[in-house]
């Protein structure tokens, strides 16, 4: 686990009592409970409104043989709880700002609802809110009922003591939790925020939403039963000026002035990306705006993004920051011609997998991505774009920027040995000059190279005046002072049962050629690949660590990585599980 950037909890609440008792266990299993059950059932635009669930860990004291369990979340930047926003406004907030809370704190507990779980416990200190983007999170699922699950009750088991006045009168007298429970407390929250100051529609709406009785007016109706497009025709249609959605900041800390950074200083937040995700469903946005934009006009148009635009860049930098002290470079190249157009839009979903292995697994610290994409420069409008190495949020907008062009030669070719000769002579890693470790370079593709680099081509796309050509195995052994270099090829692509192809990479870069069964397994495959090579795991451990994530591509993984993995044996020690003992009070127990 990265240090920092993740908390080990006992309880993931803000401001109620943590219950650290051994007695306490079932609040802890019902908050995994409830999380594992939206991340099954619920809608992938509406991620971004619940923490992420890393992993539930057990610790069991050696004195007094006593287990507690625990749960690591992801860590949130930039939000605020409701009861903070209380207290900073003691007058309460205008009602024109609460519209937009409530109505996704409506939107998050109908996601829920609709996989079948009640939060139980929406007080203000369990809303957090994000003031410049607009966004919200619901934490806290410690009090939850998950409906179908023997190991939850079906009553709220606990309440929050100084938030009494808050849960509906079925929740003190032990009765089923019922999707209207949630409702009357986040309408609750909206009094508590505003103070009271609602204007008359949403003043009715409010009374009618905390009448005493579930299953009277609109707690019966529940508004939480929200359509899948996430749009809510109540407070936020009286409010007049609240955003339908609104999309989220490349900068998690609102509130702090804005200064200039280096490429790669910034940190990868899996909540900002289900959030920018969530957005682009709203927005009916496919992810790659500048590709529709782009292919809307006449080929002869189309040119590449400014920012991926190799022409005339010196390097591109994989630099240390104080962020991000122990810099690695990782590049993933991807051929976009043909069927391997799908390859950028896995990577897009699939960002958060391998953030996720690479950071919160520990297989590296400080790891700095960069995604390209290859076509072909005998006939292609953008055969070479190239990002930057980047630490955070920032590698979106690269994938968003790419062109798709998907044309290619019609042969088993393509332009690959000219990403590499940009790679080579075009990039500079902290990684390599400070601590003698090269990076890593993964070229997604189902092709082969041309044999060598062509003088015109390079004056062309890249700008470099090139006097000769440069040959495949000659720019190979320049690149591979700089990387470990890997060639992916999945299934599913057009040559991928081509034996000349397969017999093209195994000569040019032998067990470093990875075959692989299934293209959406990219990102864990080279999530694994990298582990193994910093030798933070053997390949079992990779593949368990994939299992306990929720991935479903273990045997993929092992099978494509299995010929690579011979002959490798890292040993991987745990360091416990410190700060998860205790001896606190617990909560008030129904």
């Amino acid at each position: 686990m990265a240090g920092g950037r993740l908390r080990r909890r006992s309880l993931a609440g803000r401001g109620a009592q943590a219950p650290r008792a051994p007695r306490d266990n079932d609040l802890i299993l019902a908050e995994a409970t409830a999380l594992r059950r939206i991340g099954e059932r619920g809608d992938e635009a509406f991620r971004a409104f619940f923490p992420e669930l890393v992993e539930s860990v057990r610790h069991r004291d050696a004195a007094s043989g006593v287990e507690r369990r625990g749960n690591v979340l992801g860590l949130l930047s930039g939000f605020h709880s409701l009861a903070e926003v209380r207290r900073a406004h003691p007058d309460g907030i205008d009602p024109r700002d609460a519209a937009w809370m409530w109505r996704r704190l409506l939107v998050a507990l109908g996601d829920a609802h609709r996989s079948g779980v009640v939060h139980g416990a929406v007080v203000p200190e369990h809303v957090l809110i994000h003031p410049e983007a607009h966004g919200l999170v619901l934490v806290d699922w410690c009090y939850s009922v998950t409906f179908g699950e023997s190991r939850t009750a079906p009553h709220v088991p606990a309440m929050v003591p100084h938030r009494v006045d808050t849960y509906p009168p079925e929740v003190a007298g032990r009765r089923p939790a019922v999707p209207a429970t949630d409702v009357y407390m986040a309408t609750r929250c909206v009094e508590f925020v505003t103070r009271g100051r609602l204007p008359g529609p949403l003043r009715a709406l409010a009374r009618g939403c905390t009448l005493p009785s579930p299953t009277d007016g609109p707690r019966t109706r529940s508004l939480c039963s929200t359509s899948s497009t996430g749009r809510w025709s109540g407070a936020s249609a009286h409010a007049g000026s609240a955003p339908s959605t609104c999309p989220p900041r490349s900068d998690p800390h609102p509130t702090r002035e804005k200064k200039e950074t280096t490429m790669g200083s910034s940190s990868w937040s899996t909540d900002a990306h289900h959030a920018r995700r969530a957005y682009q469903a709203s927005a009916g946005s496919s992810g790659f705006d500048y590709h529709d934009d782009v292919t809307s006009a006449p080929r002869d148009q189309w040119r590449a993004h400014p920012s991926l635009d190799p022409r005339g860049v010196g390097v591109r930098e994989s630099r240390d920051s104080d962020a991000h002290p122990n810099s690695l470079a990782v590049s993933v190249l991807f051929d976009v011609t043909g069927s391997m157009g799908r390859v950028p839009r896995a990577l897009q979903t699939k960002l958060p997998d391998l953030f996720g292995l690479l950071l919160r697994r520990g297989y590296v610290a400080d790891p700095q991505i960069l995604f390209g994409a290859v076509g072909d420069a005998t006939c292609d409008r953008v055969p070479l774009q190239v990002g930057q190495f980047e630490s955070g949020n920032e590698l979106e907008d690269d994938l968003g920027n790419i062109v798709l062009e998907g044309g290619g030669g019609g042969q088993t070719t393509e332009s690959y040995e000219l990403a590499m000769y940009f790679m080579a002579r075009h990039t500079a890693l902290d990684c390599l000059e400070k601590r003698g470790r090269r990076g890593y370079l993964f070229i997604v593709g189902d092709e082969m190279a041309y044999g060598s680099v062509k003088a015109r081509e390079v004056r062309d796309v890249i700008g470099d005046d090139l006097d000769e050509d440069v040959t495949l195995p000659a720019i190979l052994e320049e690149l591979r002072r700089k990387y470990e270099v890997y060639f992916l090829m999945p299934t599913g692509s057009h040559h991928f049962r081509n034996g000349r192809v397969r017999e093209f990479w195994e000569r040019h870069l032998g067990q470093n050629l990875v075959l692989l069964d299934d293209l959406d397994a990219v990102c864990e495959t080279i999530a694994v690949t990298v582990g193994l090579g910093e030798e933070a795991i053997d390949l079992e451990e990779g593949l368990r660590d994939l299992a306990d994530a929720g991935s479903d591509q273990a045997d993929v993984v092992g099978r494509a990585l299995r010929p690579l993995a011979r002959g490798r044996g890292a040993v991987a020690t745990s360091t416990g599980l410190e700060g998860l003992a205790g001896d606190g009070p617990g909560v008030d127990r129904l």
